[in-house]
């Protein structure tokens, strides 16, 4: 089987039952890079603020929830989703 992609992880995470917002985040930043998503909305919500994207191609929509992350805890999170990319199977 395959190893996954950042989208194909990013599918994955985000349609699970608990998503880690962290890393949906983080891997959201990194396809809206690549302009595979774009982010075409920002909604202030109860437990913070959403971040709502499109898939550039399919016109999926995606609500990722924005963890507010500090620089300093950045390191540990792009560690963990590459971690993630590395073991996907």
């Amino acid at each position: 089987m395959a190893k996954e992609n950042a989208e194909q992880l990013f599918r994955r995470l985000i349609s699970s039952e608990k998503p880690p917002a962290n890393a949906c985040y983080v891997l959201a930043a990194m396809l809206e890079r690549k302009r595979v998503l774009k982010q075409i909305k920002t909604e202030n919500a109860e437990k913070g603020r959403l971040l709502i994207y499109e898939h550039g191609a399919t016109g999926d929509a995606f609500i990722v929830p924005d963890p507010g992350l500090r620089l300093d805890e950045l390191e540990n999170v792009q560690n963990e989703v590459a971690q993630l990319l590395r073991s996907a199977a």
